[in-house]
């Protein structure tokens, strides 16, 4: 569903998570696409694919997200303009907002959002309801949430109060 909103000509900003990697795979279609990513196994993916231009964030290297971080990160990432950020989360809560497992992720979620002009969370319906430890997001932020179709009509219509598209199969 989410790369259905991709277009050609389009800078992304791919998140870490086990779900965005789905996304990363369905990209070989598309031409003139940029990536931005900090996650190593999105960049594994991306590499491949000889229409998509990409980006990798580097810095300390943690295996509990297979993610980068650091301060030149950050910076590199203020200085690159993107389309679409898809977001992924460990957990997504009407009153809690969105949120992730590890705290090194913050800083590059959050200017990420920043900088997207679209900013699309990309998660799965076992993760609504979920509140982890970091915190990044509100989910007002998010102008689509890209959902399985395993999310109840309720909650459903609860996100989609928030302001943002719910887009499910």
């Amino acid at each position: 569903l989410a790369r259905g909103f991709v277009e050609p000509g389009d800078t992304l900003f791919i998140d870490c998570g086990t779900t965005t990697p789905h996304l990363a795979r369905r990209l070989t279609d598309v031409k003139d696409v940029t990536v931005v990513c900090y996650a190593i196994n999105i960049a594994e993916i991306v590499r491949r694919i000889d229409t998509v231009k990409l980006i990798l964030l580097g810095g300390v290297y943690h295996p509990s997200s297979a993610s980068f971080e650091s301060a030149e990160a950050l910076e590199t990432l203020h200085r690159i303009g993107i389309n679409k950020a898809f977001m992924s989360a460990g957990g997504f809560h009407p009153e809690h907002g969105v949120s992730c497992s590890n705290f090194h992720e913050v800083a590059v979620k959050q200017e990420a959002m920043r900088k997207a002009v679209t900013t699309c969370l990309v998660v799965d319906s076992s993760k609504y309801g979920k509140v982890r430890p970091a915190w990044f997001a509100e989910l007002g932020a998010f102008d689509r949430i890209f959902v399985d179709p395993g999310l109840e009509p309720g909650p459903r219509a609860e996100l989609a109060d928030f302001g943002a598209t719910v887009v499910s199969a």
